[in-house]
């Protein structure tokens, strides 16, 4: 059987304009939480408020539609899954969710007021939990067997979202909602040892990306007017889960650590297609992440050499801080979100 390459512990997502959040598991277990309100870092640059829990993985997290506030989810050391909430900065209780899983989560949001979290459970079958915007459902299984990389979940058109998992076949599977149902189980083929995770650069569109057998990256896409396009390899060797974001129209960036110990990115424009892999630095032990608060902005995070989380910001011209130097953001996090 294959070995699950490192996934991130740390995860990044915007609740508006010029507004970030960021999320990762610490070494005592506790999930730890801090933002970026536009002009400055709460609690501090360096500083992380502790959210409690019971974690060894990575969590997932959503923004509210419609609210701006934020909810976050993880599988604790109990295997069920666990979400707390925040109300205009005030955060809530942990609220047991239930189910047992073998996975860390992945969650999306849609509309005014939807939101759906996923994973892996312990019979190796995929189970999602949905809100619409009047409460939470049960628990749904949808089937499948998938190994025990986590999934990857996106919306992607109105009504329309997809969840993904690396099978016990190590290829890629997709499930889609369209409508008023799940439509079946859709092999996307490949041979993976990463996480693939899918997003979204605009309705109507999707793209894949992980780390194959080969230790290349690995991209496929998707548009509603031409279907899927066949893989394409990206190169590099990687030792890492991916990390990706759409940071404007027609424009993705990809990251992982490379075998040699340092962290790689590759930009995607709808002009242009990929460019060359860019060499980012060895500051990071643990896999990156990525997030976008607005067109051509970008950052990448990751666990330092020193467990401390460390960050690269994109501002549409330059990286901040410049060339293999990287901002000390402080705490303590485990190395590997799975």
């Amino acid at each position: 059987m294959a070995t699950l390459i490192i996934v991130t512990t740390i995860i990044i997502i915007s609740f508006g304009s010029n507004r970030m959040n960021m999320i990762g598991c610490g070494t005592d277990k506790h999930y730890k939480h801090k933002n970026w309100n536009g002009s400055g870092w709460i609690p501090s640059k360096t500083g992380w408020d502790d959210m409690g829990g019971d974690f060894s993985w990575m969590p997932t997290a959503g923004t509210w539609p419609g609210s701006g506030n934020t909810v976050m989810w993880g599988v604790g050391n109990d295997g069920k899954m666990w979400t707390k909430n925040d109300s205009s900065g005030n955060w809530g209780g942990w609220n047991d969710m239930g189910g047992t899983f073998k996975s860390p989560p992945s969650s999306t949001t849609w509309g005014s007021g939807g939101m759906s979290v996923g994973g892996v459970g312990t019979d190796g079958g995929m189970w999602v939990k949905t809100n619409n915007g009047n409460g939470w459902g049960g628990w749904e299984s949808l089937g499948g067997t998938f190994w025990n990389a986590p999934p990857s979940y996106a919306t992607w058109g109105s009504g329309t979202r997809s969840i993904c998992g690396v099978g016990n076949d190590y290829g890629l599977w997709m499930k889609t909602y369209s409508g008023n149902g799940w439509g079946g189980w859709t092999s996307l083929g490949g041979t993976f040892i990463s996480q693939v995770i899918v997003i979204s650069r605009g309705s109507g569109y999707m793209d894949v990306y992980g780390v194959g057998s080969n230790e290349e990256m690995w991209w496929r896409a998707y548009s509603s007017s031409g279907g899927w396009g066949g893989w394409q390899s990206l190169g590099g060797s990687f030792a890492s889960s991916p990390g990706v974001v759409s940071w404007g129209s027609n424009h993705m960036s990809c990251y992982g650590k490379g075998k040699d110990g340092y962290t790689y990115h590759k930009k995607w424009t709808g002009g242009s297609g990929w460019g060359s892999w860019e060499n980012m630095g060895n500051g990071c032990k643990g896999a990156p992440a990525a997030g976008s608060w607005g067109a051509n902005h970008q950052a990448i995070i990751c666990t330092g050499n020193d467990g401390k989380m460390k960050m690269k910001q994109w501002d549409g011209t330059q990286w901040t801080p410049s060339g293999s130097t990287w901002d000390d953001m402080g705490g303590s996090f485990v190395d590997d979100g799975a």
